[in-house]
Order: structure tokens, then sequence, then C-alpha cells
């Protein structure tokens, strides 16, 4: 899938919070260039915080839920760390001293 991205629709400034930006974008991949949303965030690294990718397809598989916008893509966005594929991680949590603030993840 290739999108076309221009500046974020929606958005939070909070430097320790989940740095949500919402954009339209055009999927260009397919001859009819539809619109479509995407979302970039920071999700907090959590076991009892299901990641909302997995959330989406869980609710559309049940098939009981009406109305739920489409999923084309999603997940943790990976790079190369130490020689290494690994997500990219939050740092913030490791300078403010707030013992509840937990480390997120990039996901899109």
């Amino acid at each position: 899938m290739t999108l076309l991205i221009g500046k974020p629709h929606s958005g939070g400034h909070s430097p320790s919070g989940r740095g949500t930006k919402g954009y339209v974008a055009i999927d260009v991949t397919t001859n009819q260039e539809r619109l479509v949303f995407f979302k970039d965030s920071w999700r907090a690294n959590s076991s009892k915080i299901h990641p909302e990718v997995d959330v989406y397809r869980r609710l559309a598989s049940s098939g009981q839920v009406k109305h739920i916008a489409t999923l084309l893509a999603g997940g943790d966005v990976k790079m190369m760390i130490d020689g290494k594929l690994d997500c990219q991680w939050t740092l913030t949590q490791k300078f403010l001293e707030v013992e509840t603030l937990l480390a997120r993840k990039h996901t899109r």
C-alpha cells in the first residue's frame, strides 16, 4: 500500500502522551485513488492494554459489530537497532521522575 499523506488533520501536543495524529491520505496503490484515514500514535507498552489494530481485527472478525471502520493495515513501526529489527520506543519515561509513566511503542 502506498499513501500520499498531507499535514495532520488532528493531533495532540503532550510530550509524554500518545502523540496521536490523524491524516487524510490518498491510497494510490489502486487505480481508484480512494481517500483513507491514517493514524499515527505511540501506544502504552502494557500487557493490560491491547494494540488497537488487534482490537479492530477481533471486532471485525466477530461479525457482531456493525459500522466498524475497515482496517487496511496497521502495526508497530520497526527499525534497525544495533543490527536487529525492533520497535521504535519512547525514551521520555527514562528522564521524568514519574514511576507510572509507561514506555510507548510507535504504531500506525
